[in-house]
Parts: C-alpha cells; sequence; structure tokens
C-alpha cells in the first residue's frame, strides 16, 4: 500500500508502527514477524505490504485442501463464502490459534489454553 503523501495515511502507519511495538515487547526476542515501513520517495509517502494468515492465494498453493475455519472464527460463514470457488485458500497452515487464558506450572513454565 502507498499512501501517495496522505496525511491521514501516514497517522494510520504511525500508528500501526505504535501497535506493533506493543506486540513485539510481550514475545520472545525473534519470534514475531517484523514489520517493515518503506519510503520509495517523497512524492509518494510510505509504503508497507500487508497479508493475513486467514488465507492463502490459491495460485501459491494450486493443490492446498481447504478446511474449515475453528469453532467461533467465522459464525455466519463470511470467510468461508470468500473461498470457495475464488482465488484465496483456507488450509491447515492457515489456522489461527486462540488463547483464553494462560496459567503458570509450579515450575514456572507458561501454559496457555486454546479457545
Amino acid at each position: 500500500m502507498i499512501g501517495l503523501g496522505s496525511a491521514t495515511y501516514e497517522r494510520a502507519i504511525n500508528a500501526t508502527q505504535e501497535i506493533y511495538s506493543r506486540f513485539d515487547r510481550e514475545f520472545e526476542e525473534g519470534s514475531l514477524d517484523e514489520w517493515i515501513v518503506t519510503k520509495p520517495s517523497d512524492a509518494l509517502g510510505s509504503e508497507f505490504t500487508a497479508s493475513n494468515r486467514y488465507f492463502t492465494p490459491r495460485r501459491d498453493a494450486p493443490n492446498m485442501e481447504a478446511v474449515p475455519f475453528g469453532d467461533g472464527v467465522d459464525p455466519g460463514g463470511l470467510l468461508m463464502a470468500t473461498v470457495q470457488g475464488g482465488n484465496l485458500v483456507h488450509g491447515e497452515e492457515n489456522k489461527v490459534y486462540y488463547y483464553s487464558g494462560c496459567e503458570y506450572g509450579e515450575n514456572g513454565e507458561r501454559r496457555c489454553v486454546e479457545r
């Protein structure tokens, strides 16, 4: 995405960088993918590339078998409708796991419970 010098876009970039920084402090060093903003030229403004874990482009995984979304992720079926017969697939490697809480065992090891 390129902001073309839009002040609103630049504020959104700054806010997104702040959110990333907050997440980055919560994870073990190196475990969060780096989020990079580039500035190709002053005329174009900042740019970044975004993606999500829910889908893979079908062209990148032509043989990937589709799997349903987890309970509570797509209650209205909108995400699954997006991928049916289209250019995207939701496969096993696209599963996103949600956790409802974490606890610490007697040995101090952290264990999170899936929702």
